[in-house]
């Protein structure tokens, strides 16, 4: 699986053919908390990447990832607390984070049972 990464990491950026959540999914059945600081690290810096990419262009162009949501629930599929990712857009000024928020705001149930770290944060 390790060998893949490369290829599907781009992948998810570069086009809108893969699920992030079941790309980054994988990560979680990999338990790839347990592998070497190294690779733990470029994950981290490819996910923080990822995200502030995102932030920076409203809509997204970001190939599989969509929006905000759809970024944190890929995030989440890998074991990952959002809150990292929320601190960032937090402290992100523009008005493209500004645009993924209010598209957030419009699209998140907040009347849902189910516990959302987007919805509480919002």
């Amino acid at each position: 699986m390790k060998s893949l990464l490369p290829v599907l990491f781009e992948r998810l950026v570069m086009s809108d053919e893969l699920d992030p959540s079941i790309v980054l999914g994988m990560l979680l059945r990999e338990e790839w908390r347990t592998w070497p600081a190294a690779e733990q690290d470029a994950i981290d810096r490819y996910l923080e990447a990822v995200w502030r990419s995102l932030l920076a262009d409203y809509p997204s162009r970001l190939g599989s990832f969509l929006d905000a949501a759809t970024f944190l629930d890929a995030a989440s599929s890998a074991g990952e607390r959002a809150n990292r990712f929320l601190d960032i857009w937090d402290a992100t000024l523009g008005s493209s984070a500004d645009r993924h928020l209010v598209y957030a705001v419009n699209g998140c149930n907040f009347a849902s049972r189910r516990p959302s770290a987007l919805g509480d944060w919002l």
